[in-house]
């Protein structure tokens, strides 16, 4: 029954008790609507998908960075009604329309939005209040959707009006995560939004061969506000579902109990022989796909980032769904050449510029020669558990390392396969840190950058620069290098 049913009853409610007394009625409507309410929430909570519970599940209650079990139960999400002129809609046409329809919607003859803050929050959404009454629009938080806290300020929405299932991600200054202040700026937003659209228009140009453990957790849109002092934007997120498959985050996996049970599930008796044999080759083997089908890498390749793509049983199905490309490092002629745009190349650069000293990988090249940066965070302000990443620190800690760059390495080979052999190209290990922090918890961060070039090189002046780009891509030419 939708809510704005539920509103109508309450009329009829006061009709009949108009001869009672104030007190009365308005004890009669809290009661009515509470019990109401409690079952509608019990009816429209039983369609939410076995996929969004699932994920709330492994959010929630699997989570190493501070071992805390939340509640994975559905709750009320409040929400604001702005008039989209004072917004920017960055859906676009092909957006989900199911979405578009849970979001924004007609009053008074104009085109209003459904603004969802985090619900933790208590900064972002006081300006926002604030906001509104100056521009004489009520700021009284409404109520329409179900929702699940995730484990960081993401937080996934069921809309029980139009069966619209995603994410939103808002300003919040109080976050499960380790970061807690993370504000979503109206600029990042619509970057991501774009940037979003150009993955999800390039992952399938490509031969599929090179991006086939790739699946794509796109942005689609949302909406921004940059008026008055208020910068704030709200971004949505879909998830790739595949009938009788369920995702999993990877930080789940290094969860001293669940961790145990997803190895034994895929046939290992020992998680951490699991994670070096099966996840970390597929792990890793998707990341370099992505990078060098996109020109796109994450400086933040760590657990939050990525899923595992399972089967009801919990086996792997070989997919990683990627998710978040904020965070990132470019190479600005492969996305050019993908038919990305300068707005992204420009946020892209500019972002590098403020966060890492332009210190690689604003352009493409480095002296003629194209280069990469493949980042690889197995952990990053995880606990120790008793099976990893005490292993890393310990004596196998070395061999943990040399594994990653052996599949890194073999990965990058199979891409370049034998148009460029292993003379052609270096893997240098940037910096490597695996340590624990005084408060506990374990950092691993593990980036390498790559670089490429024709021809027999014995040394720096005999190697030539290429061309052209390296490519996986299927247009036009089913070649390496286009």
């Amino acid at each position: 029954m939708p809510f704005k049913i539920l509103r109508t009853r309450h009329i009829s409610v006061f009709e009949s008790f108009k001869k009672a007394s104030v007190c009365s009625i308005l004890l009669a409507i809290l009661i009515l609507s509470e019990s109401t309410l409690a079952e509608i929430r019990q009816e429209d909570t039983n369609r939410i998908s076995p996929g969004i519970r699932f994920l709330a599940k492994m959010e929630n209650q699997f989570n190493p960075v501070d071992n805390e079990v939340r509640t994975d139960r559905p709750f009320e999400i409040e929400h604001f009604e702005i008039p989209l002129r004072l917004a920017k809609n960055l859906f676009s046409s092909d957006s989900p329309q199911i979405i578009k329809d849970a979001l924004i919607f007609t009053k008074n003859g104009e085109a209003w939005i459904r603004w969802i803050p985090n619900p933790d929050d208590n900064l972002y959404k006081d300006k926002l209040v604030q906001f509104l009454a100056e521009q004489g629009i009520d700021p009284t938080l409404k109520r329409r959707f179900i929702g699940f806290r995730t484990a960081s300020r993401s937080v996934l929405i069921f809309d029980p009006i139009t069966g619209a299932e995603f994410s939103v991600k808002a300003s919040t200054n109080n976050t499960r995560g380790y970061w807690k202040d993370k504000p979503e700026t109206s600029t990042v937003a619509g970057v991501v939004a774009e940037v979003s659209k150009y993955v999800t228009q390039t992952i399938p140009r490509m031969d599929p061969q090179y991006v086939d453990t790739i699946k794509i957790a796109p942005e689609p849109g949302g909406f921004a506000i940059n008026s008055q002092g208020i910068d704030q934007g709200m971004l949505v997120r879909t998830y790739p579902f595949s009938k009788g498959k369920l995702l999993i985050p990877i930080f789940s996996l290094f969860h001293e109990e669940f961790g145990r049970q997803f190895a034994k599930a895929n046939g290992y008796a020992e998680p951490l022989q699991f994670v070096r044999e099966k996840l970390f080759p597929l792990w890793i083997k998707s990341i370099v796909q992505f990078s060098f089908s996109t020109g796109i890498m994450s400086n933040s390749a760590h657990g939050q980032n990525y899923l595992v793509e399972v089967t009801k049983n919990l086996k792997m199905t070989g997919k990683i769904v990627h998710r978040d490309f904020a965070d990132a490092r470019i190479n600005s002629a492969m996305i050019a050449r993908n038919e990305g745009t300068e707005k992204i190349i420009k946020a892209y650069q500019d972002f590098s510029k403020t966060n890492y000293s332009n210190e690689v990988l604003t352009g493409s090249r480095e002296d003629g020669f194209i280069a990469f940066k493949i980042h690889f965070s197995p952990v990053q302000s995880n606990l120790i558990n008793t099976w990893y990443p005490e292993a890393l620190t310990a004596k196998g800690g070395i061999d943990v390392y040399y594994d990653i760059e052996r599949i890194v390495k073999n990965e990058i080979q199979n891409i370049l396969k034998d148009r460029v052999d292993g003379r052609n190209f270096e893997l240098e290990l940037e910096s490597e840190f695996a340590y624990k922090k005084h408060d506990g918890r374990y950092e691993s961060q593990i980036p390498f950058r790559v670089r490429l070039w024709h021809g027999r090189a014995i040394g720096e002046d005999n190697r030539t620069p290429f061309t052209e780009y390296l490519s996986p891509r299927k247009l036009k030419c089913s070649k390496i290098f286009e």
